[in-house]
């Protein structure tokens, strides 16, 4: 997409639009060759522009629970006791609050895998 972008002329709307049709044409050919190779899908796999909130959404997602899990493994334990009850609780505990946070990463994995293989599956 990179290489798409410089290739825009900075003179004329016409040849700018000659070129982005160049270029959609080219995208085309290239899902033709990814059809022609049986992985129909690689081509359409894209994002859409407008989707930068979904990577928004997903950093906040993840500050929030690096907070939680340094509340939990850290914090907790060098801070005295809070007297409401779930606090304390994770205070004391030495074994889900290490075991929660690490199997995130391969749950998401696993999901991803599955959902990856489906895709695969459907297209082919």
């Amino acid at each position: 997409m990179k290489d798409d972008i410089n290739l825009l002329p900075d003179n004329g709307r016409e040849e700018k639009v000659h070129t982005i049709n160049k270029i959609l044409l080219r995208r085309e050919a290239n899902e033709e060759f990814f059809d022609e190779l049986g992985l129909r899908h690689y081509g359409k796999l894209q994002f859409h522009p407008n989707s930068t909130c979904h990577g928004y959404f997903i950093i906040v997602l993840v500050i929030i629970l690096a907070v939680l899990y340094f509340y939990a493994a850290i914090l907790s334990k060098i801070l005295p006791p809070t007297g409401i009850a779930s606090l304390d609780c994770i205070k004391n505990d030495v074994y889900f609050c290490y075991l929660a946070p690490l199997i995130l990463l391969p749950t998401v994995f696993m999901i991803y895998v599955n959902w990856l293989s489906f895709e695969h599956y459907r297209q082919n």
